[in-house]
C-alpha cells in the first residue's frame, strides 16, 4: 500500500471510529450532545485537522516498516495522539470535564480493542495482508462491520449487567483519583508492552490474547476500585443521614418548645380577642389574627420552611454541606434564608467540586456578615431551562475590588486569607459548561454559579 493510500485510509478509519465512539458514549453512558459554542467549534476544527497529522504519521510508520520494530514505540505514539484527539471531541460535544472525557475515551477505546481482537480467538494465527486485494477487502469488512457489530453486542450485554452499572458509575462520577488516572493513562502503552512479554506458544493469536487479557485486568482493577469507592460513598451518605436526623431532631425539639410557648400566648390572646369580638371591634380582631399569624411564622413557620426547602435537595453531599452551613449560621446568630425552587436530583458538575465551590461562596458570605448588624445571607438553588443555578447573596459591608477578588491572597479581611475564590476559579477552569457571575446590587454581594446541564 502506498503512503497516500495508507494516509487516506487512516483518516477515514479514524473519523469512523470517532463517530462510532460518540454514538456509543450517547447510548451506553447516556451522555447528550450539547450545542457547541464558538469556542467549541474552534476546538472541534482543530481536532479534525489534527487527525490529519497522526494519520500521516501512522501511514509513514506503516509504509516504512516501523510498526514492526521492537517495543511497539511507534504504535504507542500513534495511539496516544488518537486518544488525545478523541478526548477533545468528547469534551467539546458532550461538555464534560477533561478528566471525565479522557476516562470515557480510554474505556471506549478498550471496548473497541476488545471487540476488534475477540474475533481472532476463533481464527488463531491469522493476519491480514492488505497489499492483497481480497484480504484488504476482508480487512475492511472486519474493521467497519464485524468489529462495530461485536462492540454493539457487548454494549447491550453490559447495559443489562452489574458490570455495566459499575462502569457507568465510575465514568459519570469520574474524579481526580490519582490511581485511576495513572491506570487509565497507561493503558495504551500497557497493551503493547504486554505483547512483547507474551509467550509465542499461546494457542490463540498472541496479539489478540495479550490485548484481551490486558483489557480484562485493567477493568477488574477499575471495578474493584469503583466498588471500594461506592462503599465509601455509602458510608459517607449514612453519616450525612445520621447528621441530618440529629439536626432535624434538634430543630423539632426547638419547634416543640416554640409551639408550646405560642400555645400559652395564644390562650391569653384569645381571651382578649373574645372580648373585642363580643364588643364588635372588628379592627381589633383583624389585628389579632395578623399578629398571631406573624408570631407563628416567626417562631415555627420559618424553621418548617427551611427544612421543606432542604427536602428538595436529593444530592446527599450537597444536603450535608448545607446542613453544616445552616447550623454554623444559626450558632453565629446570622439571619439566613434557603430557597430551592424545584427538586434537585443531580447535576453534570462533579459533586465534590460542586460542594467545594458552593462551600467557598457560602463561607465568604458568612465571613462578610459575621458579627455585623442586620446581617443576612440568602442561598438559592434553581433548576430550569437546561441550567442549574446556585446563588449566594449577602449583605455587603466592605468595598470590593472586582479586578483583584480572583487573585490569590486578596481579601478584605486582612493577610493570610483570600485563597477561597482563587481555588474556586481554578476548579471552574476544568469545566466548559459552568458560568460564574459576580455582582453588587442594592447593598448586596451576589455570587452566582450557573451550570449548563
Amino acid at each position: 500500500m502506498s503512503l497516500l493510500a495508507a494516509w487516506v485510509y487512516n483518516i477515514l478509519s479514524t473519523l469512523f471510529m470517532f463517530i462510532f465512539i460518540l454514538l456509543i458514549a450517547k447510548l451506553f453512558l447516556g451522555w447528550n450532545i450539547i450545542k457547541p459554542s464558538k469556542k467549541d467549534y474552534i476546538i472541534i476544527s482543530c481536532a479534525v485537522l489534527s487527525i490529519i497529522f497522526p494519520a500521516l504519521m501512522g501511514a509513514f510508520f506503516y509504509t516504512a516498516g516501523l510498526f514492526k520494530k521492537p517495543l511497539y514505540i511507534f504504535e504507542i505514539i500513534t495511539d496516544y495522539l488518537t486518544t488525545l484527539n478523541m478526548t477533545l471531541f468528547m469534551q467539546s460535544i458532550f461538555k464534560k470535564g477533561w478528566l471525565k472525557s479522557w476516562g470515557a475515551t480510554i474505556f471506549l477505546c478498550m471496548l473497541s480493542n476488545f471487540s476488534e481482537y475477540i474475533i481472532f480467538i476463533f481464527i488463531p494465527g491469522f493476519q491480514f495482508h492488505i497489499a492483497i486485494l481480497h484480504e484488504f477487502l476482508l480487512y475492511i469488512l472486519y474493521s467497519f462491520l464485524l468489529t462495530p457489530l461485536i462492540e454493539i453486542i457487548l454494549i447491550l450485554i453490559l447495559s443489562k449487567t452489574e458490570a455495566g452499572r459499575i462502569t457507568r458509575h465510575w465514568i459519570n462520577n469520574y474524579n481526580n483519583s490519582t490511581k485511576k488516572n495513572i491506570l487509565l493513562s497507561l493503558y495504551p502503552a500497557t497493551k503493547y508492552i504486554a505483547n512483547t512479554i507474551n509467550s509465542e506458544n499461546l494457542i490463540i493469536n498472541k496479539y489478540s490474547a495479550s490485548t484481551i487479557i490486558t483489557i480484562l485486568i485493567v477493568n477488574i482493577i477499575l471495578a474493584y476500585m469503583e466498588i471500594t469507592e461506592i462503599q465509601k460513598q455509602k458510608l459517607e451518605a449514612q453519616q450525612i443521614n445520621i447528621q441530618q436526623q440529629n439536626i432535624y431532631i434538634k430543630n423539632l425539639e426547638e419547634m416543640q418548645l416554640e409551639i408550646h410557648r405560642f400555645r400559652h400566648d395564644y390562650k391569653n390572646m384569645m381571651s382578649g380577642m373574645y372580648l373585642s369580638a363580643k364588643e364588635g371591634d372588628i379592627k381589633a380582631v383583624q389585628n389579632f389574627i395578623q399578629d398571631m399569624t406573624s408570631d407563628f411564622e416567626h417562631q415555627a413557620g420559618s424553621q418548617i420552611h427551611k427544612f421543606t426547602q432542604l427536602g428538595n435537595i436529593h444530592i446527599m453531599e450537597l444536603k450535608g454541606l448545607l446542613l453544616n452551613k445552616m447550623e454554623l449560621m444559626q450558632s453565629k446568630h446570622i439571619k439566613y434564608e434557603l430557597e430551592v425552587l424545584r427538586p434537585l436530583l443531580d447535576t453534570t458538575f462533579h459533586r465534590t467540586d460542586l460542594c467545594r465551590c458552593f462551600g467557598i461562596l457560602i463561607d465568604n458570605a458568612i465571613d462578610e456578615v459575621c458579627g455585623k448588624q442586620n446581617a443576612y445571607v440568602n442561598i438559592m438553588i434553581s433548576h430550569q431551562e437546561g441550567f442549574t443555578t446556585f446563588r449566594v447573596k449577602n449583605t455587603l459591608y466592605s468595598e470590593i475590588d472586582f479586578h483583584k477578588i480572583w487573585l490569590e491572597g486578596y481579601s478584605t479581611k486582612g493577610e493570610g486569607r483570600g485563597t477561597g475564590l482563587a481555588n474556586y476559579k481554578k476548579i471552574l477552569e476544568r469545566y466548559n459548561n459552568v458560568f460564574p457571575h459576580t455582582s453588587v446590587q442594592d447593598g448586596y454581594f451576589i455570587q452566582e454559579l450557573k451550570i449548563q446541564e
